[in-house]
């Protein structure tokens, strides 16, 4: 079935009723958050063992297999996590998960996929369409205008402050609509204003006057405009404040995917404004997509993205080199002015 982001946790009001959770979409946050909605849910129902398996280029659904089927005397349910880095799952991955939920081991683990939005010609597979009728699809659609602000003061709320009328269009102008920075801007605001209360648009302003420097905003932003330097920079400020490296990840992975559908549509004839509008690229911030789509080949793109996904599993302690050291690397190259040939 498929199910709208904000009625899953009442779905989950009562614990998890589906053997499979795929949660799909371009926002981090709001997927990251959905997946933490399943994870407390199943702790509720004393489902406490988590595994985490990543369908990249090392990965075989014999190890899939491996897991579902691995349960020991200790432990009756388990929840397992299978994370896409594309909207598309191939066929062989379809047919699996529809082999999985017609076998006893889909009544002993509880399954969750969680992708970037899944391509139209991907949903009207029969394959899909069958692992639907058995499980939950919940599609994460990015926000926008009014639902993002509404979403803004309702996560401020949480956090104990009340953001103004204006405050919130500001902070929706100075993030560009970036769902990520935004929320990472709340909460440095509640360590900045730990009495919390209303936030008007000069105290919002202030802040962001003296933060901005070194954001992850600022770090992408000089990553797309070829500002080594001052990426490596901002990069090691981030690392000695004790920025978490996930979020570093995210921002950056966020971008080279919109590089990336940008450099295809761009490959198949399109043109730059019509594909800025397909990827839904603001005005104000197409000049530095610009600069930056035409100093790689979407091969050189894939290659980058790869490599930020090996932070990921760094930051799990599944790669020898350490997180920081790779997002250095992951830096140094996508904020190069002179890219090899690929």
């Amino acid at each position: 079935m498929k199910l709208a982001a904000h009625k899953l946790a009442g779905h989950l009001k009562n614990g998890p009723k589906a053997p499979l959770y795929w949660i799909s979409g371009d926002e981090p946050l709001l997927v990251q958050e959905a997946c933490d909605t399943i994870r407390a849910s199943a702790r509720q129902q004393g489902i406490e063992t988590r595994e985490v398996l990543h369908l990249d280029a090392h990965f075989s659904w014999s190890q899939f297999w491996e897991q579902v089927s691995n349960l020991s005397l200790f432990v009756s349910r388990k929840l397992i996590e299978l994370r896409l880095y594309q909207g598309k799952l191939a066929a062989e991955g379809l047919k699996e998960l529809v082999a999985y939920l017609g076998s006893p081991y889909a009544q002993d683990n509880l399954l969750v996929i969680s992708s970037p939005k899944l391509e139209t010609a991907q949903i009207k597979v029969k394959a899909f369409q069958q692992v639907q009728e058995q499980s939950v699809w919940v599609p994460i659609w990015p926000l926008e205008g009014q639902a993002w602000q509404q979403h803004m003061r309702h996560r401020a709320q949480t956090l104990g402050m009340q953001l103004t009328e204006e405050a919130v269009h500001f902070l929706q102008t100075h993030t560009e609509g970036n769902l990520l920075a935004a929320a990472q801007t709340l909460t440095k605001l509640q360590l900045a204003y730990p009495q919390g209360g209303a936030l008007d648009l000069e105290q919002l302003s202030e802040y962001l006057q003296e933060d901005s420097r070194f954001s992850l905003f600022a770090l992408v932003d000089a990553c797309l405009l070829a500002q080594q330097a001052r990426a490596l920079h901002i990069l090691a400020q981030l690392r000695a404040s004790q920025h978490e490296a996930p979020l570093v990840v995210w921002a950056l992975a966020r971008e080279m995917r919109q590089l990336m559908h940008l450099r295809y549509h761009l490959d198949e004839g399109m043109t730059f404004a019509s594909a800025c509008k397909q990827v839904k690229i603001f005005e104000k911030r197409q000049v530095l997509y610009r600069k930056a789509v035409h100093r790689f080949t979407l091969y050189q793109l894939e290659q980058i993205h790869l490599l930020i996904q090996q932070v990921d599993l760094a930051i799990r302690g599944q790669h020898w080199v350490p997180p920081w050291d790779l997002l250095t690397c992951c830096v140094q190259i996508m904020a190069r002015a002179d890219v090899p040939d690929a």
